[in-house]
């Protein structure tokens, strides 16, 4: 998930971070990122798949300062980021 970097690189996002996504098909995952000696590091929190994760799915994200984003992975692999 390079989008975490980013959104905590340039984008001014305070780990913990909490991503939640969901599929067009209902399936949806949960992260945490938390920053361990420096480095982000994922726990899984939650999965749900109902047939399988597919495109697109939108990602929306929260951090410790209660920033928020959107992020959209479209059909052709685009991404979109959407700082709220």
């Amino acid at each position: 998930m390079g989008f975490v970097a980013e959104l905590v690189g340039s984008k001014g996002f305070v780990p913990p971070l909490s991503p939640v996504g969901v599929a067009d098909d209902g399936s949806i995952f949960g992260f945490c990122f938390e920053r361990v000696d420096g480095e982000l590091k994922a726990a899984l929190v939650c999965q749900h798949a109902e047939i399988q994760f597919d495109l697109p799915i939108n990602v929306m994200v929260v951090d410790d300062t209660d920033k928020v984003a959107r992020v959209l992975f479209r059909m052709n692999g685009e991404r979109v980021v959407t700082i709220l």
